[in-house]
């Protein structure tokens, strides 16, 4: 029994062209330089406020595990894109080369950053546990 990649995953539907049509367009908001674009202060956390009974984590919206969260899911959406992209050339259905390598270079890239982050975190912990109190 032959099992069709493309056509399902886990018994779910695989909308390829659907999936592919979001990479394109998040590769294109990237490239216009998207929430991510230099100057584009709507893109930085806005503090709510200062004082009173609100903590560190209310001024500037989002807590740290928030924020981890978050670096999380891009990793994870950057790898899946990535996959869908590979899969779309293998089959014939995406013929530009450039968006596929553009897609696995930026997976590549946002894995490496998400690595080195966990590493310097844990450098720290440990410094941390080393001190002398």
């Amino acid at each position: 029994m032959a099992i069709d990649l493309l056509s399902s995953r886990n018994g779910v539907p695989f909308d390829l062209k659907a999936r592919m049509q979001r990479g394109q367009a998040l590769n294109r908001a990237m490239q216009q330089g998207g929430q991510f674009g230099i100057g584009d202060e709507a893109a930085l956390p806005q503090p709510r406020g200062v004082g009173g009974d609100e903590g560190f984590i209310d001024v500037y919206g989002s807590s740290f595990t928030d924020t981890m969260q978050d670096l999380l899911n891009s990793v994870d959406m950057d790898q899946k894109v990535s996959n869908e992209q590979i899969e779309a050339f293998v089959a014939g259905e995406q013929d530009n080369v450039h968006e596929v390598m553009v897609a696995m270079n930026r997976a590549q890239l946002s894995f490496q950053f998400m690595t080195e982050v966990r590493n310097k975190g844990l450098e720290t912990y440990q410094e941390l546990m080393r001190m002398q109190i």
